[in-house]
């Protein structure tokens, strides 16, 4: 009889326990972590407000302390761990291991490179609605959780869970875009790699390429980078419900129960995220495994450990709503509740067939997303011509055939998920449908991770063969980068309505039924980077000016909207600066010779007649490339006389400056 080793034998025994130990303690860790850094950087920032010294002082030594002590409870396990690991027979080869983490090392190196040129973007439009509320909640906000409740309530959506990493930007640049924009880039850039590690899990069998590649269609995606900038809530349930469903895969109940809190409390469209993929991945997972185990209870088979926490967050919410909240933007708006069905209403539930087309193509067609849905079919198709030849010949499918080299437990994990993913998006997009309300392009970005997925899967039970797979999505991928700069796509080209910025068109993913609200440059033309145009040139214009307290700028058919002079009249903005040493606008008034520009707006009737507009004797008027030249002769006829123009221009397009003056 082989005697047995006392110390494999401990080896054994302690480290599934330590294994989890040490998740236990870096679960902790990480959901301290973004409260001790809120904390620390108030702190530092804005002071105890209406705390004592003392406090104050305990609070940060409790939240550091604590976060301290579980991080190195964590490397201490994680040490032990790793000699464990090291003296065991089946160590991976590291030099392959690290190899295989070069793609999406390099689609993170390209994402942060061209983020970057975006990162001190000006907040426009809905975005700095968003931006504008952040702001006053900052300056209404003290240390106590029911001011946390509500003054992070963002034009009435629950936004305290993402704000608890956005405010901290905020709070160390503050009214300066950058801070904000730099933390939601972090996000990002972390959502890219975990997503990574989700396609990894949900395609096991996959090369390593292809997982990057997912990510990146994800992160070049124009709803994502093109939009790099603009504050918008919808993306950040995204981000949150990537590490929700990251966390989930990994078996880590307490960030699972976390991220699902952050995702609710993102925006209230998080809960159907949460709500459908926790839902359909559990289904599956229980029906599965009855199937394979039918003597067994089906109630036994779900991950009750996993879940039950993380149900929480849609009960959190309805407890927000009942307690201080009300349902979303639609009751400030109508002053009736979102909850009612109207098919001919807004902000509110019905079938109009008109709204229901047009989201389907926000969703399904426009930006490069035709793609998915054309390989879908064709995936479809091949599956039905070939799926008949492989079974008259008896050859086992290719997935039958892989099922070896990955166990059953880990296959039924991923598409578990799969299945939970693909519930969640269609969850979305179907209530987005249903949901009556602007036909903003930019909640599109609700199902970009499904339809990443979709190509990817797609594309992988097409051919399995490397070049061929390498090549498909390399072109998907330029592709995508180019519509973030280019509009390219032609479900966009062919159909919708467009404007003129000189070089290039912009067009509105909303379709021509509505027109009335696309005279100008703003929200509904928000699909890649296009929209941002003007924001470069009225920089160039009121520098090559110098720009000074007493000028006024006029400005022709289009409301302050397109070029964004927002002055103290618009109630739902913060004012925008004029910085004339450092030649930008700004949020913060904080500068010795900041001010705020003053505007004019002119419409047709008051070009018939410039007097009815009460111009000063010296302006400046800023033209689009869309509007004719002649529209100067209209201040000439008036008195005025140009004493000398300019035009600036960029990538996109130009906008003619002339200064005018009265002769009489």
């Amino acid at each position: 009889m082989l005697s047995e080793n006392p110390s494999s034998h401990r080896t054994t025994i302690s480290s599934p326990r330590r294994r989890r130990g040490t998740r236990l303690y870096v679960q902790i860790f990480l959901l301290l972590l973004p409260f001790t850094l809120f904390w620390d950087v108030a702190l530092a920032t804005r002071g105890r407000l209406n705390l004592s010294a003392f406090a104050a002082a305990a609070i940060f030594f409790v939240l550091n302390g604590a976060s301290l002590l579980f991080l190195f409870l964590f490397i201490a396990n994680l040490r032990k761990e790793s000699r464990t690991r090291r003296d065991a027979t089946t160590c991976r080869n590291p030099r392959r291991t690290l190899l295989s983490y070069l793609p999406i090392a390099a689609v993170e190196l390209l994402y942060g490179i061209l983020s970057l040129f975006s990162i001190d973007r000006l907040a426009l439009y809905d975005g700095a609605m968003c931006y504008s509320a952040l702001l006053r909640s900052l300056d209404t906000f003290i240390y106590t959780p029911f001011s946390f409740m509500t003054s992070f309530n963002l034009e009435t959506h629950p936004m305290q869970g993402s704000m608890l990493f956005v405010a901290v930007g905020e709070m160390l640049f503050p009214r300066e875009c950058i801070g904000v924009n730099l933390v939601i880039l972090l996000l990002s850039m972390l959502a890219v790699f975990l997503l990574s590690e989700i396609f990894r899990r949900l395609m096991p069998d996959a090369p390593s390429f292809v997982h990057a590649a997912g990510a990146g269609l994800f992160a070049f995606s124009p709803w994502v980078l093109g939009l790099t900038g603009y504050l918008n809530p919808d993306y950040l349930v995204i981000l949150f419900f990537i590490f929700m469903m990251y966390c989930y895969l990994r078996d880590l109940p307490i960030l699972t129960a976390f991220t699902a809190i952050l995702v609710c409390f993102s925006k209230e469209t998080g809960f159907i995220y949460v709500i459908a993929f926790l839902g359909m991945a559990e289904a599956y997972y229980a029906v599965a495994r009855k199937m394979r185990e039918p003597s067994r209870s089906i109630f036994s088979f779900p991950h009750w450990r996993r879940v039950l926490p993380a149900v929480s967050a849609p009960l959190l919410v309805l407890l927000y709503y009942k307690t201080w909240g009300t349902l979303g933007f639609a009751v400030e708006v109508t002053h009736q509740s979102p909850l009612r069905w109207n098919s001919k209403g807004f902000h509110c539930f019905g079938i109009s067939l008109q709204y229901i087309g047009m989201r389907l193509y926000q969703f399904l067609f426009a930006n490069g997303s035709s793609i998915a849905i054309l390989l879908l079919f064709l995936a479809a198709i091949t599956y039905l011509l070939f799926s008949r030849q492989r079974h008259a010949l008896g050859h086992r499918s290719e997935d039958a055939a892989a099922s070896p080299i990955t166990p059953f437990e880990v296959r039924l994990e991923g598409q578990s998920a799969s299945a939970g993913l693909i519930a969640s998006g269609l969850s979305f997009l179907v209530f987005s449908c249903l949901f009556i309300t602007n036909p903003c392009p930019r909640y599109a970005v609700g199902i970009v991770p499904l339809l990443a997925y979709i190509i990817l899967r797609s594309l992988f039970s097409v051919t399995r063969n490397k070049r061929h797979l390498g090549v498909a999505l390399s072109v998907i991928l330029c592709l995508n980068l180019a519509q973030n700069y280019v509009t390219i796509d032609p479900f966009i080209l062919l159909r919708m309505p467009s404007l003129n910025l000189g070089y290039q068109q912009i067009y509105s993913p909303t379709g021509y039924e509505y027109t009335s609200v696309l005279e100008c440059v703003g929200d509904y033309y928000t699909y890649n980077s296009s929209y941002y145009y003007s924001q470069d040139l009225v920089d160039q214009a009121l520098t090559k000016i110098d720009l000074q307290k007493d000028d006024t700028v006029v400005f022709l058919n289009l409301d302050w909207y397109e070029l964004f002079f927002v002055d103290h009249n618009a109630n739902q903005y913060e004012p925008i600066y004029w910085d004339p040493d450092l030649h930008c606008r700004t949020y913060s008034p904080d500068g010795e010779n900041r001010f705020v520009p003053r505007s004019i707006l002119v419409g047709e009737q008051q070009m018939a007649d410039p007097t009815l507009a009460d111009l000063p004797d010296n302006f400046y008027f800023f033209l689009t490339a869309r509007e004719s030249e002649d529209r100067v002769l209209a201040f000439t006829k008036a008195g005025y006389q140009v004493t000398s123009s300019f035009t600036t221009s960029n990538f996109w397009g130009y906008i003619r400056v002339y200064h005018m003056e009265k002769t009489q």
